[in-house]
């Protein structure tokens, strides 16, 4: 590679919005000036002709360059020389380390590159991960790696870009609307030879994939199709170490806030008051019992109702006490639950001598129906449904309910769960 030599003037008086954008767009390989507007220049000056000028001067300076790919705003990609420029800037702002980070070497200008026909994907997946640091850099801790920084996953797979958190790891799949159903059981397969053997890097920690639904008029078409592909070719080992979410960018970020990084949001308000409801409403407490650790499942709660001598209550010969799951996350893991909770309920029978019930609270009675017809199950053996807003109105008998193959739903006459009443037709 040529020797360029900086210009050190003109570099030492570009502002802190500048060096914050070349190091942005060696880091997502590319951005656009809609990207450099909202994420970095607008706080500075609202006019977005400030930033237009600033584009045009970095490409002055011969920094940047333009590629088009049939859009509103082209892609901008650093030059070699711009290139040479991030390097003096990350030496002087101490940011090599970050800027270099998964790879341990710098990339070329030509590494960044792509085909124009994926520049349009590419500038979907920064966006969301833009999205993601502007809400998370102040509170969290988290390195940003796009798929051609990552370190190896394995040889046959490598997700388009990874978020390294404290707890886990977030692998982000930006779709397009795009992968056809032999794309995605190419891709379930590759997951699942990474599952079984990967890189010493991914396995410290928990993953959780985020499947970006973007480009798409019809959400729930697409979204169907790809639980059930997910459900077809890799739900056996959605276990919780491995996770994942399908959804849209405004709804994924939603989950990160409330379910991957806690934080308190209407989402998990409404969880919590399912928790005191079940407590306050209907006398349950909560814990986690040991038996729970030797299951290759998790669960979100175990519930028992005690009598005064501090036993479990027995109604019918019906124990009160119920393993739940809180399922407004939409995450797939509770689906392998569902799907093997015969198996489950066999190995927590061994250790309990009784069985165990599952209880489900969903976000309505139409959302959990269409779930199961999407996993073609019927009414599952010792599972139950309920909602927040059940849990809030009704008694214990009416807010427990179950469904079967062609929407009658039913709850029921007593806490034995034992008689039913129809209620509707969903």
């Amino acid at each position: 590679m040529a020797n360029y030599r900086v210009n050190e003037t003109i570099l030492s008086n570009l502002s802190d919005e500048d060096v914050s954008f070349m190091f942005a767009i060696y880091r997502h390989r590319c951005l656009d000036e809609n990207l450099a507007y909202r994420f970095f220049y607008s706080k500075q000056n609202i006019r977005r002709q400030y930033t237009t000028q600033r584009i045009a001067a970095l490409e002055t300076f011969k920094y940047i360059e333009e590629i088009d790919y049939d859009k509103e705003y082209p892609a901008l990609f650093l030059t070699t020389n711009g290139l040479q420029a991030v390097k003096w800037l990350a030496e002087k702002y101490d940011k090599e380390a970050e800027l270099c980070k998964g790879r341990y070497e710098w990339l070329q200008s030509r590494d960044l590159k792509m085909s124009r026909v994926s520049l349009n994907h590419q500038m979907h997946l920064n966006k969301f991960a833009l999205e993601f640091e502007q809400y998370a850099k102040e509170n969290t801790e988290y390195t940003y790696y796009d798929g051609k920084f990552m370190p190896p996953a394995s040889n046959f797979m490598m997700p388009d870009a990874m978020i390294d958190l404290p707890d886990c790891y977030l692998f982000l799949e930006m779709d397009m609307n795009t992968e056809t159903s032999q794309s995605l059981i190419k891709k379930w397969e590759s997951y699942r030879v990474f599952l079984n053997d990967p890189a010493e890097f991914y396995s410290e920690k928990p993953i959780v994939m985020l499947f970006i639904m973007e480009n798409v008029s019809r959400l729930d078409m697409r979204r169907n199709t790809i639980m059930k592909s997910i459900v077809t070719y890799i739900i056996d080992r959605v276990d919780g170490r491995f996770e994942c979410y399908v959804g849209s960018s405004e709804e994924l970020h939603s989950r990160i806030k409330s379910h991957i990084l806690g934080w308190s949001t209407p989402e998990r308000a409404i969880e919590d008051a399912s928790c005191r409801a079940l407590q306050n409403n209907f006398g349950f407490s909560i814990s986690t019992p040991s038996f729970l650790k030797g299951l290759d499942t998790s669960f979100d709660l175990y519930i028992r109702r005690l009598t005064p001598e501090k036993k479990i209550e027995v109604f019918n010969k019906r124990p009160q006490e119920f393993l739940v799951d809180i399922w407004l996350d939409h995450r797939s893991s509770v689906v392998r639950t569902i799907l093997n909770y015969r198996k489950l309920s066999s190995q927590i029978t061994q250790v309990t001598k009784r069985q165990m019930a599952y209880l489900i609270i969903v976000p309505s009675e139409t959302w959990i129906y269409k779930k199961l017809k999407q996993m073609d199950v019927s009414q599952p053996d010792n599972i139950y449904f309920t909602t927040p807003s059940r849990l809030s109105a009704c008694n214990w008998e009416e807010a427990i309910f179950i469904i079967d193959i062609i929407g009658n739903l039913a709850h029921f006459t007593d806490k034995s769960l034992n008689g039913y009443v129809h209620e509707k037709k969903l």
